[in-house]
């Protein structure tokens, strides 16, 4: 019923908001998804108006089976109203071919696709700078499609360490950091790796970045069978569990019964602690295979990630005839967390730049 209610809340506000969009002066950005990210959606306005709608999440229910089409057919029908020029659509990843069942594009809209920043600055956490990535095309994991990040890699990342003292300065010191994605899951390190062992990353089950883009492994169990095939004879296989996959238990008893020989890795383990002694290490779109490679580990990934298929991976997918630029982890991750992702003040709402963000990474502990 909840859905219900949200569907007619959303439909009731659409007709003002398509009529609105003729008359008010200034351009309006709307997101269907963004409730937790009101800041990161006021920076990518920039002065503008910025307005955060309410929207069904569909489930696999017998009641939203009959209300979800029903949605998408009217207000497919009130939107193709609006005003192109006035207008903007930002989404949370894929949100709007998973709540509207289209994309604004299809109407000529300006579409922005945003995530949170790689690097730890998400809008929920305590520093005082927040990032985000933000792709015109689609979302930066979509291996599918030709994002304006792939395009940013191919055109400028070769060299670009070399060319720009603020991007080298800015990955040393990410280096040097024990700043990840996740900071809350930074648990000692107790393993010993050899250069040989092998260590598999696993993903949340669903994750975007594994569902929409072209992989090779149908789930976790399938990732750690083909990463049988790395290990030699005297080496040993490691597991370490997403900490947020909400199946971990299951999965975990999958595991016993078929890799009986492996050993799991505690999922709060921080992941740097594992990468900085060189072990090998097996993904499939996860983005800690670009802070593995960062650490000097040898990759090998079974998806098509941002940052697979420049030769800097040993890649087990077919070739991505686009992307061709040979590129290493150095200029990927510069590229993808310094120029590529926006940064912004909390407070302030200005922006931050990839200099004052290496400092903030030099006085993270």
């Amino acid at each position: 019923m909840l859905n219900l209610a949200k569907t007619l809340i959303h439909v009731l506000f659409l007709l003002p908001l398509v009529t609105v969009s003729y008359i008010f002066p200034k351009k309006i950005y709307v997101s269907d998804s963004m409730r937790r990210q009101k800041l990161t959606l006021q920076n990518i306005a920039k002065g503008n108006c910025a307005i955060r709608l309410i929207t069904p999440r569909f489930k696999d229910t017998s009641l939203d089976s009959i209300i979800k089409p029903l949605f998408s057919l009217l207000v497919r029908k009130i939107y193709s109203l609006g005003n192109r020029k006035k207008l903007h659509f930002v989404h949370w990843g894929y949100s709007d071919k998973q709540r509207f069942g289209f994309s604004f594009s299809e109407f000529g809209y300006d579409t922005s696709y945003t995530e949170n920043t790689l690097l730890g600055f998400a809008e929920n956490g305590d520093y005082d700078v927040v990032g985000y990535l933000i792709d015109s095309r689609a979302p930066y994991f979509d291996g599918r499609v030709a994002t304006d990040l792939e395009q940013m890699l191919n055109e400028q990342a070769s060299g670009v360490i070399a060319r720009r003292d603020d991007l080298r300065d800015f990955v040393s010191a990410a280096k040097a950091s024990s700043l990840q994605k996740f900071p809350e899951y930074n648990q000692g390190n107790d393993y010993c790796f050899g250069s040989d062992d092998v260590v598999v990353i696993g993903q949340v089950p669903g994750d975007a970045a594994w569902t929409q883009t072209d992989c090779v492994v149908a789930d976790n169990i399938d990732l750690i069978r083909v990463a049988q095939n790395h290990l030699k004879p005297d080496s040993t296989l490691y597991y370490k569990a997403h900490p947020r996959n909400h199946l971990k238990e299951k999965e975990h008893n999958q595991i016993c019964e078929l890799f009986p020989g492996i050993i799991e890795i505690p999922p709060e383990v921080s992941l740097k602690s594992i990468f900085r002694s060189h072990p090998k290490v097996v993904v499939n779109t996860s983005g800690a295979g670009l802070d593995a490679g960062l650490e000097g580990c040898e990759v090998h990934s079974y998806g098509v990630s941002f940052y697979a298929g420049w030769g800097a991976t040993i890649d087990h997918f077919p070739k991505v005839q686009r992307r061709t630029a040979e590129l290493s982890f150095d200029e990927i991750f510069a590229v993808t967390l310094g120029m590529y992702t926006k940064y912004f003040c909390r407070n302030s709402n200005l922006n931050v730049s990839v200099s004052e963000v290496t400092e903030i990474i030099r006085d993270t502990k």
